[in-house]
């Protein structure tokens, strides 16, 4: 069969040469060779793909293709050719993440298919030996342009099995905005609650001894972010658009763009423990380079922020003083000042800006993504749609010395907000703005392309405590699926150390949530409670607080089960933090090989509770076997150890 190779979709990498191994047409596998990628004509038309692991199944065949207008590129696609199979290696640096250096090793491949409506198809897949992704490509003559109306593209998940998921939320005021509850230990196939519109991605499953963990990423802002429907009889979940009644129903839910186009990644991460799932960076591998020659400016950090416990702070410049007097004397980089700040008695955001940076300490600040999309009233709004209104405001920021936005609200994943989110990015690095999406739709592996997005949303946050009554309850389980779903995709922005109780107090205790700033990665960690809270810790727990790292230059998940307990342990230069949560009602006792730390580590500290919710003890451990450390935590219960190596 013809072999072929599109240079338009493999730009220069680190190493390409071409596989010695022979691999059949429909075949792509991993470097280690363990994962296999195949595509199957089938009987009645059309083409399907399968993965497994050395011949285990982890996805049967499943569904591959695009409708349209005048377009079917479904059942009629046939299989025509294939390239080479290329042995590719990458290397590249984050500001922030899990890791900041990273060499992707990986081996690609393009294969061509065909149909009867003029129209090119050709599918790149890239083979990890932490799983694959794969998108599609359509070539034609370039005048034409091509309108996409459905996705045809299933995973067809063996059964039984396991699934962990959170809804796609029915559209209102303030959704969709992947904000409901994550659900625990679901049947494959489990349908989504009659009020909801389906599953939302990152979607984890548990087959045949192997954990998948599904999600999108790539996009361009050409083509809309997709949820899942679900065939409850056989586990097969499809692609869904977004509802048409997003954004008010102003903008399209489908896609139209002159040929060449590029759709997103379609990315499935793979292995047989959750190691593999957690500390997966498969996301950003495949996202575009980055845009930026110079990244020096862009400095991760930790920000306290008043509005948690204070919702009308924003308006009141000398209660925003305190909170940067207070990052000022704990050593954070950022205070942030949210939702109607242009309603600000006592001072304006140019003197406090001013004032800050006196105390060597930088401003974000909110705005409203809105635009006709939302109807939210919270204030500034309608100046971050028009690129006009938009570039002025960050240029007035710039002068001012902001330096970053919170950009709140976009509630739609149409190809008019996605594009709305890369066109805020750009404009932000040319005026040296930091960005954080709320509201938003989820990462897609924008932080390697656009480096000065630092965090997003897109999760059930801290918030929660004003809002939700049933959410003291659920969180200890709803956060020990994010462990395994949400943050293993990017950045997010819980918002996490609210010790005080709100409207709904606590369940979990104050080690659990000092353990979040470890637990949870994010380009800015913004500590959500008031500065007397935080005043009133032991100075140990304060001290913690000070040197908290956000920047991260290894993750490695220790032990854990989604929806039971997880246990992080990240390394910032020579100190380590190991952390843990646990969302049951009963205690857990774990044994820790530190094995990985590559020294022998005489000593280190933990932070842990001692029974109470309230209390916290530091304890200074001496380890006499073999780096072995004994923790227990008990019901919604969390600690914190840090030790320093040479």
């Amino acid at each position: 069969m013809k072999k072929f190779l599109l240079t338009l979709i493999f730009p220069v990498f680190m190493v390409i040469t071409a596989c010695q191994k022979s691999v059949p047409d429909t075949e792509i596998h991993s470097p280690d060779g363990n994962l296999t990628f195949k595509l199957e004509t089938k009987s009645g038309g059309g083409i399907t793909y399968s993965l497994s692991s050395n011949e285990t199944v982890l996805l049967e065949p499943s569904t591959i293709g695009l409708l349209g207008e005048g377009l079917d590129l479904g059942p009629g696609l046939t299989f025509t050719a294939a390239s080479e199979m290329q042995q590719l290696k990458e290397e590249y640096t984050l500001v922030s993440g899990k890791k900041r250096v990273h060499a992707a090793d990986f081996n690609a491949r393009m294969f061509k298919l065909t149909s009867n409506s003029g129209i090119e198809l050709n599918l790149e897949v890239r083979a990890f030996n932490d799983g694959v992704a794969f998108r599609y490509i359509l070539g034609g003559p370039s005048a034409v342009p091509v309108q996409i109306q459905s996705e045809t593209t299933t995973f067809n998940l063996p059964q039984p099995g396991k699934a962990w998921m959170h809804p796609y939320d029915k559209v209102s005021k303030y959704t969709p905005a992947y904000e409901t509850y994550f659900e625990n230990d679901l049947a494959i196939g489990a349908a989504a609650p009659e009020d909801r519109n389906g599953w939302a991605f990152p979607v984890l499953f548990e087959v045949n001894n192997h954990w998948l963990l599904i999600t999108d990423g790539g996009h361009d802002g050409s083509y809309p972010a997709m949820h899942l429907d679900v065939d409850e009889a056989n586990g097969e979940y499809s692609m869904r658009l977004p509802e048409a009644d997003e954004a008010y129903s102003i903008h399209p839910a489908t896609a139209e763009k002159q040929l060449p186009w590029i759709l997103p990644w379609r990315i499935i991460i793979a292995g047989q423990s959750l190691g593999t799932i957690v500390e997966s960076d498969l996301v950003t591998h495949v996202a575009d380079h980055t845009r930026f020659t110079d990244t020096s400016g862009i400095q991760p950090g930790r920000s306290s922020w008043s509005w948690w416990s204070d919702n009308d702070s924003p308006k009141d410049y000398n209660k925003l003083k305190r909170f940067v007097d207070f990052s000022a004397e704990m050593g954070w980089e950022y205070s942030l000042v949210d939702a109607n700040w242009d309603e600000m008695v006592g001072g304006n955001l140019e003197t406090l800006a001013k004032y800050a940076a006196n105390k060597d300490v930088g401003l974000l600040v909110w705005y409203n993504s809105g635009g006709a999309h939302n109807v939210v009233t919270e204030k500034p709004r309608d100046r971050m749609w028009d690129r006009d209104i938009r570039r002025a405001e960050m240029k007035m920021l710039n002068e001012w010395g902001i330096k970053g936005l919170k950009v709140d609200f976009f509630q739609s994943d149409k190809p008019a907000i996605l594009k709305q989110y890369i066109d805020i990015l750009e404009d932000a690095a040319e005026f040296k703005l930091l960005i954080n999406f709320h509201g938003c739709t989820l990462p897609k592996g924008w932080r390697r392309t656009y480096p000065n997005l630092l965090t997003m949303e897109s999760i059930r946050g801290g918030e929660s405590y004003i809002f939700s009554q049933d959410y003291p309850a659920r969180a200890g389980v709803h956060l020990n699926i994010a462990t395994y779903t949400r943050n293993v995709i990017g950045p997010m922005d819980y918002t996490p150390i609210g010790i005080s109780d709100l409207q709904y107090p606590h369940l979990t205790s104050y080690a659990f949530e000092l353990a979040l700033g470890v637990v949870f990665e994010s380009g800015i960690q913004h500590m959500s409670d008031d500065p007397a809270a935080y005043q009133g810790l032991p100075a140990f727990a304060q001290d913690y607080l000070k040197e908290l790292p956000v920047v991260w230059d290894e993750t490695r998940f220790v032990d854990g089960y989604p929806g039971d307990f997880t246990i992080l342990a990240r390394r910032n230069g020579h100190t380590w933090y190991i952390a843990g949560i646990n969302g049951l009602d009963t205690a857990v006792t774990r044994e820790i090989d530190l094995s990985f730390i590559p020294k022998v580590i005489d000593a280190l500290q933990v932070i842990a509770s001692d029974g109470s919710r309230e209390t916290l003890l530091l304890k200074n451990l001496i380890l006499r076997d073999e780096n072995k450390l004994q923790v227990s935590m008990g019901a919604q219960d969390g600690f914190v150890a840090r030790v320093k190596v040479p």
